[in-house]
């Protein structure tokens, strides 16, 4: 599921330093895997945005819904290489 450049994780109880290099998975229920690939490999292909929201679980272990947005970075020949991801809860 690709790995966190820069993160503000205030809201997972985690620090930046903490998720650097960390899977997306780390955050979200197994149950969700699946459609968190499937968004972001949709906003690589299409280089559209896409929403999905997921069931996450924090440092201390309690869960919380989040709204996750997936937005393609795209260079100057529009190939989409990162995703954006932004999570509201």
């Amino acid at each position: 599921m690709g790995n966190f450049a820069v993160a503000d994780m205030w809201m997972f109880g985690y620090s930046t330093a903490e998720m650097i290099g960390q899977s997306l998975e780390v955050l979200t229920l197994p149950i969700h895997h699946e459609s968190v690939e499937q968004s972001i490999r949709l906003a690589l292909e299409s280089r559209e945005g896409t929403l999905v929201e997921t069931l996450c679980i924090n440092k201390n272990g309690c869960t919380v819904w989040v709204s996750w947005s997936f937005t393609p970075c795209v260079d100057s020949a529009h190939a989409a290489a990162q995703v954006l991801l932004i999570g509201h809860d």
